[in-house]
């Protein structure tokens, strides 16, 4: 008699492996995102102080941002599980 979950072990850890992987993948998307949206705002605030003397109050929302997606590509870089 065939046992066939022996043969569908390789293909359900192949499968975890990939899913672990595209979670990794889109978090660190999501970060990378995130890091642009607040470092683009922080820029655009400095430079408008720089080149117009205009202050742009900085917004909280957008340091958030900036703060949370550093530390969650930090945290997908470093916590590299495969």
């Amino acid at each position: 008699m065939h046992n066939y979950d022996s043969d569908l072990l390789p293909l359900l850890i192949w499968n975890l492996e990939r899913s672990t992987n595209m979670r990794r993948q889109t978090v660190r998307s999501l970060a990378s995102i995130m890091i642009w949206i607040g470092g683009v705002e922080l820029f655009a605030s400095f430079l408008s102080k720089i080149l117009f003397d205009y202050r742009i109050p900085y917004s909280e929302v957008f340091i958030g941002l900036l703060i949370i997606g550093l530390a969650s590509w930090i945290y997908t870089t470093v916590f590299y599980w495969k």
